[in-house]
């Protein structure tokens, strides 16, 4: 379903119309101006976006979500992923979920901030602003990164890092 509703479009799967105990599939390619601000909300499923230059926001109980060469900030709030990447971002990144495994940012230019339990590989490089990721048993802040960090659930290993460091 695409709908108008003053100067915004909504295009709706409309899953939540069907029980939770039946399956539904969707794969939709939706090609939007450069400038506009997307917002993404459902239930589960996969999302990327790419080459935008407004602002994003993603919301969704089960998804992976990719974002490549967004111009503006990205707001990303999951119940539950298996992947979080967000590669050559120009704005903040504010990325909240319950549970996750992996997360990849890279070229990231405004703030990063993260929270949420996170089971797999954690890779952070190339960050130009404050990093704070808190979860339940970890707190880490960085004033910048222009190198790397990479933590897992046995492991922290680190390069480059911009202090103070917490």
């Amino acid at each position: 379903e695409i709908a108008i509703e003053g100067d915004s479009a909504f295009v709706r799967t409309n899953q939540e119309r069907i029980a939770e105990d039946l399956r539904m599939s969707v794969d939709l390619e939706v090609t939007v101006p450069r400038g506009v601000r997307v917002e993404m909300r459902g239930r589960g499923g996969d999302y990327e976006l790419t080459d935008l230059d407004g602002d994003v926001e993603i919301a969704a109980d089960r998804a992976d979500v990719r974002l490549y060469r967004i111009g503006g900030n990205a707001r990303v709030e999951l119940r539950r992923s298996n992947l979080v990447r967000a590669v050559d971002l120009k704005g903040n990144l504010d990325l909240e979920s319950g549970r996750g495994n992996d997360v990849e940012l890279e070229n990231i230019l405004g703030q990063v901030v993260i929270s949420g339990a996170y089971g797999g590989a954690l890779e952070f490089k190339n960050l130009s602003k404050p990093l704070r990721f808190e979860s339940r048993n970890t707190e880490l802040r960085v004033e910048a990164l222009p190198g790397h960090i990479s933590m897992n659930l046995s492991g922290f290993k680190a390069s480059n890092l911009v202090g103070p460091v917490r």
